[in-house]
């Protein structure tokens, strides 16, 4: 079975050197944007971030809100996005109901 972090990995041993994400001003690689995502997976999971966990992504345009999302599938985590423009009691209640390990 396929997963987006194998499919992901497949191209990045393919492909190392093409584009991968562009963001305003910044074009990574495929390799320099694992090893920005390789670093985010490892963050997560040294908060303590496994398999099935939610992670809140607050949103903004940015090349870190791909990393995020990569970042949980490396560890089979779950992406809660969440829009920057959400009050603070919007904000928390998906916090909650989500029941979100890391923001």
């Amino acid at each position: 079975m396929h997963t987006i972090a194998s499919l992901f990995e497949n191209t990045v041993s393919k492909y190392p050197d093409r584009p991968a994400l562009a963001c305003g001003a910044i074009t990574l690689s495929y390799a320099a944007w694992n090893a920005r995502v390789r670093r985010f997976a490892q963050a997560l999971f040294n908060l303590g971030v496994r398999q099935m966990d939610r992670v809140a992504i607050l949103q903004k345009t940015s090349e870190a809100t791909p990393t995020a999302y990569m970042a949980c599938q490396l560890l089979g985590a779950i992406a809660v996005p969440m829009n920057h423009r959400l009050s603070l009691d919007e904000a928390a209640y998906i916090l909650r109901d989500a029941g979100a390990r890391a923001v």
